[in-house]
């Protein structure tokens, strides 16, 4: 998948997991057009998109500087500690009530945001 492409679709899931908005209406409320959960984000950015790779391996090909990279590092490691913390098939109620959904949710709005900035 060349940078650009790779780098908007993960910008999606991002935003998915700094709304709350989102999050009340599709994961809770069900009301869409869009279908989602936050199991689907996750396996969505993890598995589809292969984000790990992407800050590990494959960020300076994908056009991202070392700047850009640590926030997408941070909202990995605060997302994996937070699914390390429930069960596996949550509710999703208690993801958006868990006391440190918050700061998953903080930390994919700064990992998104440096995705929006130029590169240079």
């Amino acid at each position: 998948m060349e940078g650009d492409v790779w780098l908007s679709k993960i910008l999606e899931v991002l935003e998915e997991f700094s709304s709350e908005e989102f999050q009340k209406r599709i994961w809770l409320g069900g009301l869409g057009p869009e279908v989602s959960s936050s199991e689907e984000a996750l396996c969505r950015l993890f598995d589809d998109l292969g984000f790990s790779r992407l800050i590990d391996f494959e960020w300076r090909q994908a056009g991202l500087n070392e700047s850009q990279v640590m926030p997408l590092r941070v909202f990995r490691e605060r997302l994996l500690d937070f699914d390390r913390d429930i069960p596996e098939i949550p509710n999703p109620a208690d993801v958006l009530n868990h006391w440190s959904w918050n700061d998953v949710r903080e930390s994919a709005e700064n990992a998104a945001e440096t995705l929006r900035l130029p590169s240079g």
